[in-house]
Formats: C-alpha cells, sequence, structure tokens
C-alpha cells in the first residue's frame, strides 16, 4: 500500500468519526426541539391514545383485517378489544400506547389462511407459530392435490 493510500484511509477514518458527532450532535438538538412539541401533543391526545374504544382506532384494526381478508362480524372488534390474555399461551399482551405495542407479546387476530375467518386472540409469538403451522398445512394439501391428479 502506497503512502497516499495509506494518507486517505486515514483522512477517510477521520471523517467518517466527525461525521458521526456531528449526526450524533444533531439528533440531540433535534430531540431537545421536538420533546416539548411531542410532549404537549401526547398529552392533549392522552385519552385518545389510552382509549382503545375509539373511532379511529377501530377504524384502523378493521381496515387492516379486511385487507387481510380476514371475514369479521359486528362482535369481533369488542371480543379482540377486551381480550387481556393470550388465549394460547395466557400471557397478558403488551400495552399500547403512543407508538403502539412493545415487544412479542403484542395482540394479534389469528385466522385461518384458507377460509379467512378469525380463529381467536393470540400473542405475536404464538401467531408466528401459527402462521408457519397453517403455511405448511396449506403446503401438504397442495401437494396431494397435485399427487393425485397426476396418477
Amino acid at each position: 500500500m502506497s503512502m497516499t493510500q495509506q494518507k486517505r484511509r486515514e483522512y477517510n477514518k477521520r471523517y467518517r468519526e466527525k461525521q458521526k458527532l456531528k449526526d450524533k450532535d444533531l439528533d440531540k438538538k433535534y430531540y431537545e426541539k421536538t420533546k416539548d412539541l411531542h410532549r404537549h401533543y401526547y398529552e392533549k391526545n392522552k385519552k385518545a391514545f389510552s382509549d382503545k374504544n375509539t373511532t379511529q382506532y377501530k377504524t384502523r384494526t378493521i381496515g387492516r383485517w379486511k385487507t387481510n381478508n380476514i371475514k369479521i362480524n359486528e362482535n369481533t372488534f369488542e371480543y379482540y378489544n377486551n381480550a387481556e390474555n393470550c388465549e394460547l399461551c395466557y400471557k397478558k399482551f403488551s400495552i399500547i400506547g403512543a407508538k403502539g405495542a412493545k415487544g412479542s407479546n403484542k395482540k394479534c387476530l389469528d385466522h385461518c389462511h384458507l377460509t379467512g375467518y378469525p380463529r381467536f386472540i393470540c400473542c405475536n409469538t404464538c401467531n408466528n407459530y401459527l402462521r408457519i403451522i397453517d403455511k405448511n398445512r396449506i403446503l401438504l394439501m397442495l401437494e396431494i392435490h397435485r399427487y393425485f391428479n397426476n396418477l
């Protein structure tokens, strides 16, 4: 490696370190600048964030279910909203706050991927396991169908 390449690498390394420090300073300044705005907004809308019966929360949740082709009736949302524990592992769900649920205990509406009908309310971890099982069941059924059609 030539001397100029080595100097260039050292310069680039120092430059990147300076940029990281600048970025951290900018992030701190932005955070300090907007912290009061965020706090004011949260205090103003605290009831909306904590109240799960708001029409905005209900509309968003039902809209998300409809985009996933989940067939729901009028009682599904109330059943979902009143659930406090996972029906499989019995863990308590994460609290939904201003930024949504944290961790893997987020509340999910499990549904059959073939029919689209909801089965039960479970946590995110259990729902992921069920999704894998459901996907494998569908693939198995397709393979059986192909096998018998090719005889």
